[in-house]
């Protein structure tokens, strides 16, 4: 039906007859999305005020264009694989400036424990920068339960790589589908520590670790 009135509204346009098709988002006060959403948006895409959508309408009907999307986008917390989508179509006035990476922690300088942790604290916040989340991600879900897709996993191995300064394959987040084996996996993958400088404890942490990452994520 949309796809229909879009169509209409060009042929009219074409003949200079009026017509004007407007591809809205989400309303904030009315509307079943207003229900559902609960005026929070989703991952970047944000409700629209009334006041905001009423002037918008106004402009659109000034502008003699045949059809027209109207909706508010943060597109920094846009997921990947939609800022890619709407790459053509972000303003051109004010671009948004790649988000610089976090400096890592000195990892070789801490011990086994501490240093998983570290790795995995570095994961999640990648995972959820990618996925537009507002807040923590489930650390017990898988990647693809949460909303990573294809071309998000492709995203997230780059972002590893750049972080890490590891060369990983672009199968990682299938062959690691969580947040903790991508972790273990890591943490196997970087260089230990040298033997002689650890204690038993840490010893048997770095063990225990690398022996998680050999069974593919699987706690011991």
């Amino acid at each position: 039906a949309n796809a229909w009135l879009d169509a209409l509204a060009q042929h009219r346009h074409a003949r200079g007859l009026p017509a004007l098709s407007i591809n809205w988002g989400a309303w904030a006060e009315v509307g079943a999305a207003a229900g559902t959403l609960g005026g929070r948006g989703l991952r970047g895409y944000l409700p629209i005020d009334r006041a905001v959508g009423l002037t918008a309408l106004g402009r659109a009907m000034e502008a003699g264009l045949a059809r027209v999307a109207l909706a508010p986008i943060a597109w920094d917390r846009l997921p990947a694989a939609d800022q890619l989508f709407f790459s053509r179509l972000r303003p051109a006035a004010a671009p948004t400036a790649p988000e610089p990476a976090a400096a890592p922690p000195r990892l070789d300088a801490l011990a086994p424990a501490a240093r998983l942790d570290a790795i995995e604290d570095m994961v999640a916040d990648l995972v959820a920068r990618i996925l537009g989340s507002d807040g923590p991600v489930d650390r017990g879900v898988g990647l693809f339960d949460a909303g990573i897709d294809s071309l998000m996993s492709v995203e997230l191995r780059n972002r590893l790589q750049q972080s890490f300064g590891l060369s990983l394959p672009s199968t990682v987040a299938f062959d690691h589908p969580s947040i903790a084996a991508l972790a273990r996996h890591l943490a196997g993958q970087l260089a230990p520590p040298a033997a002689e400088a650890l204690s038993e404890d840490d010893a048997a942490a770095l063990i225990e670790a690398e022996f998680a990452a050999l069974q593919g994520g699987a706690a011991p």
